[in-house]
């Protein structure tokens, strides 16, 4: 695929979309929300790529030929700690652990199969700081929010040797990582549409297949392949039209 020709206009803009809405002369406008001033401004789009995912939190409006999928994602928690650790609870040597060594607790496959397993993952993330507060490092903690509903004080209470310490910082992090999986019965409607309308597209349909980096970069490689080959067929549409409109013109001359 070729780049963007010379001079062609690239700007990001810090915003949140409320609106997509097709206009008359079949062109897409965008409202959006300023997010420096929260102040509401439009724009007109030929293409309208929606590369985010469609959750149960989206608030997108759209006109009624445009059609946005709402999926059910699943929510993860990471909590980040830092203070002095229980280390009896791991009952290994981790306060032998120097400054910049990494260590990862992952549960035995047993605890995956149960239905309930709320800790996914425990990390110590080496810190640079020689603040003696910091000298265990900080924890990483990856949970399921279904299952830890306050991981704030839930997991400080089980790593930290004293949960009280003033010295403890413990902030977290919450987002809607990938769709709840479910067995698929009709692939062509169960996993999505890239084309959700005429000019609009959705890479994060491939999510319901899997979800990862990857993923996302063969989603975005095939919305840009849909739209080169629209366009290409565009422009063989207008070098046609033009032909037969000259055509027509000579002969009338004629």
């Amino acid at each position: 695929m070729a780049g963007n020709p010379s001079g062609a206009p690239k700007e990001f803009i810090h915003a949140t979309v409320k609106k997509i809405t097709r206009t008359d002369n079949d062109r897409l406008r965008l409202s959006y929300d300023l997010a420096d001033n929260n102040k509401t401004e439009e724009g007109l789009f030929d293409y309208v790529i929606l590369s985010l995912p469609l959750h149960q939190e989206s608030n997108i409006s759209t006109s009624d030929d445009i059609k946005l999928p709402s999926l059910r994602y699943h929510e993860m928690c990471r909590t980040f700690l830092s203070g002095q650790i229980n280390y009896s609870l791991f009952d290994l040597p981790l306060k032998h652990l120097k400054r910049n060594q990494w260590a990862t607790f992952l549960p035995i496959s047993s605890y995956y199969s149960n239905e309930k397993h709320p800790v996914c993952s425990i990390t110590r993330l080496p810190v640079k700081s020689q603040d003696s507060d910091l000298k265990d490092g900080v924890w990483s903690i990856f949970s399921e929010s279904k299952y830890i509903l306050d991981p704030k004080t839930a997991l400080s209470k089980l790593i930290l040797k004293d949960p009280d310490d003033d010295h403890n910082q413990i902030d977290v992090v919450r987002w809607l990582a990938y769709p709840t999986y479910h067995p698929v019965n009709d692939p062509d409607t169960d996993l999505g549409q890239f084309k959700l309308a005429p000019r609009v597209y959705y890479p994060n349909a491939i999510e319901l297949t899997a979800s990862c980096m990857e993923m996302a970069i063969i989603g975005g490689r095939n919305v840009a392949l849909l739209i080169a080959n629209e366009m290409k067929h565009l422009k063989q549409d207008q070098n046609s039209m033009f032909t037969t409109l000259t055509n027509f013109i000579k002969g009338e001359a004629n």
